[in-house]
């Protein structure tokens, strides 16, 4: 198992730790932001700190979509506690956003036994980090809950 793990760390790309390192970074100023100041107010910080770090836009070509998907999904495998939907929707979506890639912020929600809120990424209305049926179980705002 361990070897694996090493292996797949050893085939990223220099541009892959990147967006993985930024990923982790993301995760910590949301769990820290995000209760005190709401959705916008991370989303404001968290650009502000992707900015500063990473100052260059690079090209969105290569798969630049599902590679920061994957990287993001990889930080999320090394965050100490439980990363939610919405703190991963959040930094998926400011590092999309930071690389020139328009995607969509979209919240839903479903009243059954209980209110539930749910948050995912679409890019070109295809969901990146949840199931294509999320519709199905979650009515969805209309248009992306956040922009810059």
């Amino acid at each position: 198992m361990l070897w694996s793990k090493l292996k797949t760390a050893l085939s990223f790309s220099g541009q892959d730790w990147g967006v993985l390192c930024l990923a982790w970074l993301g995760f910590g100023v949301v769990w820290v932001l995000l209760p005190r100041r709401g959705l916008k107010g991370t989303q404001g910080r968290l650009l502000g700190v992707y900015r500063r770090l990473w100052g260059v836009r690079f090209s969105s070509e290569g798969g630049a979509v599902q590679r920061t998907r994957e990287m993001v999904q990889v930080a999320v495998g090394y965050w100490p506690g439980e990363v939610n939907c919405l703190a991963r929707s959040l930094v998926l979506w400011a590092l999309l956003h930071r690389q020139g890639i328009e995607a969509d912020f979209r919240i839903g929600v479903r009243q059954q036994e209980q209110f539930t809120a749910h948050a995912w990424v679409e890019y070109q209305g295809i969901p990146l980090n949840d199931v294509p049926e999320v519709y199905k179980n979650f009515v969805a705002f209309d248009g992306s809950i956040l922009k810059e």
